[in-house]
Formats: structure tokens, sequence, C-alpha cells
């Protein structure tokens, strides 16, 4: 909203009224807005105007009008008390902004945040309701942002009552371009909370420097239906970019950018949640990470098309249940995602892509993991159920472009409470894995119970279907790995003698396979077995069983069984669906 001159309309009974002429009427200010120049603000970058910019908030606020900022900086020696039904419209952030005064140039005035709300109690009249912010600058200048106590507080404050279980209160914030910057120190640049419809919209947020880096820049808690879409957030050290916590009926964190800090997004006690096409990098810890802290356990979320580099972790998640998401992007992570008590889980189209252009040294080194899981504390008492992780990857590409850096797909880690704690694996399903590059030497890297393991060795043997006979093994070895319902296996036989008849069976393999299919069909080579000129031979796993077939397809007609040769060697690679 641009200030045009202003111009003399709908004059009424309460009219402004300078040396005896009506200059302006408050039907003009409800229609237009009110420059804040007219109560007496000085936008000179050297006037104190905490007084005047505040007898214009609580005239606007008693007539119903919105306030106007110029070109220029708008010095504040104490916090402006926001008040109802006033939104706040600057000429852009970069050229309408309010700073806190230099507490070296007046030490009469204590820190301060630059906006906040009455804090006379819980009563709904203290709320600051359908207010706005647009294209303002908030400038902490680099001083420890504090109440007149010393507690450390937040650059910009809108917090009414607020505690777990109690709805929001106030209703109606808005801010869009909007900067926050240079707050510094153990606090907040923006902290709401107890508010119903939140938009905040292509803000622009960044940690001041000094000492201590602020906690996080953005922290929205207790509120309902809040929407955070096209910010950028430049966090240092360990504080987070967005934090969203115990926020009712919906949050949504869309096209956001953050770089830095500890955290890129941080949603805590989650309910119904979207973090949807952010961009997130160069976190020393996670790039999202989803937690609980005053509720027992989060709910339904929504994690699709973020883009994470960079970061240790990409995305960890604790005591969730019900997750969902596809197109995320993990780039030079350590480890793309963490899991700790993740139940209902569906995530597809995942890409893992591994450089060697990172510059953070602690994920451009050592084998890398895609999922890292553990389970939550379990109680010892067997009659107490374990909460296991459960989720299906489906759609997972990886591409390893780093020499001598092995990829594995899981592993688990954490203190085993009681043996039903290693059935982890059981509920973590992988429908759809590419790797380009190289794998670890383990593929699962888990710790179940030794009934029922992930990759082991199994004997294979030849039989015959009229005879099943007996051979001489000169080479009898078989590998297999489950990677969820699938089984990857590779069998080495070799063979001087055999006296069974009829057609030629490889048999027990470590599963039986799915009867949902038919056939599975098998890769191999053979040496020393006679094969009629012009046939090729073909095998398949045969559904329903813990078998292979091998055939004779010849040049033209219907595949023959291949007879039990006197010797010869096998070796034979595939993969199957397991049964159940």
């Amino acid at each position: 909203m641009v200030i045009d001159e202003i111009q003399l309309r709908g004059l009424s009974m309460n009219d402004l009224v300078l040396d005896g002429t009506v200059v302006y009427s408050e039907d003009y200010f409800r229609a237009n807005g009110l420059d804040v120049r007219i109560m007496g603000v000085v936008a000179d970058g050297e006037a104190l105007n905490a007084v005047a910019l505040q007898a214009a908030e609580d005239y606007a606020s008693q007539i119903g009008a919105n306030l106007l900022f110029p070109v220029g900086v708008i010095v504040l020696e104490a916090a402006i008390v926001k008040k109802s039904n006033v939104h706040w419209h600057g000429q852009g952030p970069t050229l309408s902004i309010l700073r806190h005064h230099d507490t070296s140039a007046h030490p009469t005035y204590q820190a301060h945040e630059l906006v906040k709300l009455p804090e006379t109690g819980p009563d709904t009249t203290m709320s600051a309701d359908n207010v706005g912010f647009f294209d303002i600058g908030f400038d902490g200048n680099r001083y420890h942002v504090q109440d007149d106590d010393g507690t450390l507080t937040n650059l910009f404050k809108l917090l009414r009552n607020a505690e777990p279980g109690v709805s929001a209160p106030a209703h109606g914030l808005t801010i869009e371009r909007c900067h926050f910057v240079h707050a510094t120190f153990g606090a907040f640049s923006l902290h709401v909370a107890g508010y119903d419809r939140v938009n905040i919209r292509d803000c622009y947020l960044a940690d001041g420097g000094g000492a201590a880096s602020t906690i996080h820049l953005m922290y929205l808690r207790h509120c309902a239906r809040v929407s955070v879409t096209g910010c950028i957030a430049e966090p240092r050290e360990a504080s987070a970019g967005i934090k969203v916590q115990g926020i009712y009926e919906r949050a949504e964190i869309a096209g956001c950018s953050v770089t830095g800090g500890g955290i890129g997004i941080a949603g805590t006690d989650c309910y119904d949640y979207r973090i949807v096409g952010n961009s997130i990098r160069d976190a020393t810890s996670e790039g999202i990470k989803l937690a609980i802290d005053q509720e027992s356990t989060a709910r339904f979320l929504v994690i699709s098309n973020n883009t994470i580099s960079n970061c240790t972790f990409g995305i960890w998640a604790q005591n969730i249940q019900g997750v969902s998401g596809s197109g995320n992007h993990f780039r030079d992570c350590g480890t793309g995602i963490r899991f700790k008590g993740v139940r209902g889980g569906m995530l597809s189209a995942t890409f893992m892509e591994l450089t060697s252009n990172t510059s953070n040294p602690s994920n451009s080194e050592g084998a890398v993991t895609f999922l890292l899981f553990e389970k939550p504390n379990v109680s010892p008492n067997p009659e107490s159920p374990p909460t296991y992780n459960e989720c299906n990857f489906s759609g997972l590409s990886i591409r390893n472009g780093r020499a001598g850096t092995g990829v594995t797909i899981a592993k688990n880690i954490g203190t085993v409470e009681h043996p039903s704690t290693l059935e982890d694996a059981k509920y973590l399903i992988f429908d759809g894995v590419s790797v380009i590059g190289s794998f670890a030497a383990t593929w699962l890297n888990i710790n179940p119970p030794p009934e029922s393991p992930n990759e082991g060795s199994f004997a294979p043997t030849l039989i015959g279907g009229a005879t099943a006979g007996e051979g001489t093994y000169t080479t009898q070895a078989g590998r297999w790995q489950r990677v969820g319902s699938r089984c990857n296996f590779e069998i080495n036989l070799s063979w001087s003698a055999h006296t069974g008849s009829g057609e030629l069976i490889v048999d027990a393999l470590p599963f039986v396979a799915s009867s949902t299919l038919g056939a599975y069909p098998v890769r191999f080579y053979w040496r020393d077995i006679a094969i009629t000129s012009g046939s090729q031979l073909i095998g398949y796993v045969i559904g329903g069983e813990k078998r292979i077939r091998l055939r004779l397809l010849p040049a033209s007609g219907a595949p023959a069984a291949l007879q039990v040769p006197a010797s010869g060697s096998l070796d034979i690679a595939g993969s199957y669906i397991v049964q159940g």
C-alpha cells in the first residue's frame, strides 16, 4: 500500500483539528489508513518512537483503521503492544524498518521486543485479533532481546494463553513479505502462540550473529490452522529455521527454504501436519525433525517433494502414527531417514543421491545408510506389546557416486528390552529398490532374532523329478538376503555324480515362494552340461514351493524338461516374493 498525499474527505464529528482547521477525519483513516507520521513518528533512524507509535496503534484500534509506515528506519525504545483489528502496511521490508534502539546510545532503556501482546493474564479481552503485518522489516539491531527482568525472549512475540490442551483463543494473524533479522542470543525471532488462522507468507528470517545463536528463527506453538509458505530462513549453530509445536487441526509448511543451523524444519506434538515442497540444506543435525514433547504420540503427517541436502539426517521421526509422502530427495546426507516408533508409514518415489561435492565433512566419507531405525523404550514386561516401526517404501532409488563408499539400505540400533523388540524387519517393506553404484557389504544390517534372520546361508540340493536321488557335490553353496517380503538369492552348485532321474530340480530354497505368481524367472550360468544344439536353458522359482525348475527351450516347439545330468555346474541368481 503506497502512501499518497492525504486528501480531505468524509469529514465527521470526530475530526483531527490542527490550528483550528479540520485536516483529517476518522472516516478517511478507516478508508485509507493512518500514516504513523501524523501521530509524531519520525523515520530518521535516530528519534525514539515508541510513545508516538503506541499512540497511533491505540488510536487506530479505537476507530478501526490500519497503520501506514513510510520509507525509513523507525527506532523503538520500548515494545509496541499490539491491539485488535489493526494491520500494519509498509513500503517494503528493506524500506520500512522497525529497529531496536541502540542500548549504548540510550542506556536508560532496556532491551525489549519490537512487538508483543499485553501480558496481564489469560482473559480473552487481552488478545489482539485480526491483525496483520505487510512489507515491514523488524530489526533486532543485534542486541539481546529480553524482558525487564532480564529473561531472554523474542524479537517479535504474540503469545496468548496456549498451554497444551487449550484451544487457540486469539483469531486471525497474517504476516506477509516481512523480514525478521538481527535477533541474537538464545531467543526467537518470530514467536507466536495461541492463534487460530495463522498465515505467514514470503518472509525472510536470519540469525543476527554474535556469541550465541537464536533458539529458533520461527516458533509457532499451540495454534490452529497454520500455513507457512514461501519463507526463507537462515539459522545457525544448533537453532532451527522453522518449528511448529502442538498445532491443532492442520499445520502446513510449504515451499520454504532453510539453510544452516542444527535443524531445518521441526514439528513437535504433530497432528495433521503437511511438510511439502521445501528445500533444506546444511543442517548439522536433522533436515526435518518430527518428535513428541508434551504429547504421547503424533499423528497424520504428509512429507512430500522435499529436497534435503548435506544434513546429518534427512528426516528424523519419533512416535508417529500415520506418515505418508512421495518424491522426497536426499542429497549427500549421512543417513536418509531415521525412525523410532513410527507406525503406518507409506513413502514412495524416494531418491537418495551421494556425490563427492559436500561441504559437510561428516557426510563425505564412510558408510551411508538410507534407513536407520530403532524402537522406543519398551517395557520389559512380556505382556506389554512393543511398538514397532511399520513402513512401506515403494520406488526407492539410490545413486551412489562416491568411490569406496557403500550404501546400506536399512539397519537397526538401540537397546533390546526383551526378545520381541528384535522383530522390526517384519514390518519394514521395500518394494522396488534400485541402486546405481556400490552397496555396502551388507544390504540389511539389522539385529533380528535368530529364528527370523534377514540374510544368511543355505545348502541347495539337486533332485530328480522321478527319483530324487543324491548328489556328490564339490561345491554346494547358497546365500540369501531378505528385503521386506522379497528374497534375493545366489546359488553355486558343482557335482561329480548323481543318482536321481527325471527332470532336474534345484531344491531347498530358504523360503516358500508366494503362490500369488505362478513363476519367478531366474538367471544362471552353466558348465559341463550337455544341451541340444539350438536349445536354450531357462529356469524359474515355482510359486508355492521352495524349488527351481529348469527347462530346455528348443529352437522350435514347446519347452521340455532337462534330465538330471551325471555331472556339471550351475550358478543361479534370482529373487521372489515370500509366501505370507
